[in-house]
C-alpha cells in the first residue's frame, strides 16, 4: 500500500507515467479522493493514503464542500438515514422547556457570575469546605511513603495489608483536616497521619 509497495508500482506502470505527478496534477485540478480512486481502481483509503504521504491533503471541511458540490452526498437520503434512526425523536422525548422564553433573573444572575469566576470556590452555594490533593504540598508523597512504611503495609484500624488490596494501595487520613492548618506542610505530619483501607476511611470520613 506505501508509495514504494508493489501495488503503488502496479499502478504505475498501467498508467505508464509518473503516478506521484498524476495524483498532484488531478488534486490541483479538484478531484476528489473518491474519483481518482475511480479513475484507477483503487480504494478510497489507499488513494487517500497516498495522497497524504505527497502531501496532498484537504481540511475536513474543504473535502466534504469539494464532494458535496459534485454531488457525491445525497441530501435526500442522508435526512432519510437520521430519520430511520429515530434521530427526529430525540427532539420530540426531549423538549427544552425553556424554548422560546427568558430565564428567571436569578437564573441569569447566577450564569452570569459563574462565568466571570464569581461563584468558586468558597463563593459557591454548593462549597463544603473541601480540599484537594494537588493542595496537600510537595511533601505530601513522600509522608505517605513513610506513613505506610511506618504501619507496616496494614490499615491501622481493621488491620487489612495492603497486598490483600492489590492494586489499590492504603489510604493516608489526615487526623486534622488539611483546612485547619495555617501551613499546609504542617498537616504532614507523621502524627496526624493515619494508614487505613478504603473502606475504614469512608467510615471515618463519614
Amino acid at each position: 500500500m506505501g508509495i514504494n509497495g508493489p501495488k503503488y508500482k502496479a499502478v504505475e506502470d498501467r498508467l505508464g507515467s509518473n503516478l506521484e505527478e498524476h495524483l498532484k496534477q488531478r488534486f490541483t485540478d479538484g478531484y476528489t479522493c473518491k474519483e481518482i480512486a475511480d479513475e484507477l481502481g483503487e480504494s478510497t483509503d489507499t488513494v487517500w493514503y497516498w495522497l497524504k504521504r505527497h502531501g496532498l491533503s484537504r481540511s475536513g471541511s474543504e473535502a466534504n464542500r469539494l464532494a458535496w458540490q459534485k454531488g457525491h452526498f445525497d441530501r435526500e437520503a442522508t435526512k432519510q438515514r437520521a430519520y430511520d434512526s429515530g434521530f427526529h425523536k430525540v427532539k420530540q422525548d426531549h423538549p427544552c422547556p425553556w424554548k422560546g422564553k427568558r430565564l428567571p433573573d436569578e437564573w441569569r444572575s447566577n450564569i452570569s457570575k459563574g462565568m466571570k469566576g464569581l461563584r468558586v470556590g468558597s463563593l459557591h452555594p454548593l462549597w463544603r469546605g473541601g480540599t484537594s490533593i494537588k493542595n496537600y504540598s510537595f511533601g505530601w508523597k513522600a509522608a505517605k511513603r513513610v506513613a505506610r512504611q511506618r504501619a507496616g503495609f496494614r490499615c491501622e484500624v481493621c488491620g487489612i495489608s495492603e497486598a490483600d488490596l492489590a492494586p489499590r494501595r492504603l489510604d493516608v487520613h489526615h487526623i486534622i483536616p488539611v483546612k485547619n492548618f495555617a501551613n499546609i506542610k504542617d498537616s504532614n505530619d507523621p502524627a496526624n497521619l493515619r494508614v487505613v483501607c478504603r473502606k475504614c476511611h469512608k467510615q471515618i470520613e463519614g
